[in-house]
């Protein structure tokens, strides 16, 4: 974070939230966080302004259950990779990356790839095994 970056009280409360975070947190999720702080409008000013100096990053997500949600992070890499659970709808880090392909489309293109979001779907272990004792 730039020093000359001016944190109010109240980005600064949400820039925390998103850095304790171990997935990816709504607007919605974080302003029930911090509803004795401040409203849902005030998360969303802070989120922008956060995401407009780099601070955090967003990426738009399609759950069939929540619908389109846009999701945010704070920037610690130049990509980030998660695991989406269509039963829980949790998010999951996955840590692996194919850098090699990334390379090849960089040059196949001509382009250079500044950062890059993906989201695998499916079911995670703890909803499989509850799906299978229910069974």
């Amino acid at each position: 974070m730039s020093d000359r970056l001016h944190l109010t009280k109240r980005r600064l409360a949400v820039t925390e939230i998103l850095q304790k975070a171990d997935q990816p947190l709504s607007a919605a999720q974080i302003a029930a966080d911090l509803y004795s702080l401040m409203d849902q409008a005030t998360v969303y000013r802070g989120l922008q302004f956060l995401e407009d100096n780099g601070v955090i990053e967003s990426f738009i997500f399609e759950c069939r259950k929540e619908g389109i949600l846009k999701y945010y992070v704070y920037k610690r890499d130049a990509h980030s990779h998660y695991f989406h659970c269509e039963l829980c709808h949790e998010f999951l880090a996955v840590e692996r990356c194919d850098a090699k392909s990334i390379c090849e489309i960089e040059t196949e293109h001509r382009l250079t790839i500044t950062s890059h979001t993906v989201c695998y779907r499916g079911i995670c272990e703890t909803c499989r095994n509850e799906r299978i004792k229910t069974k």
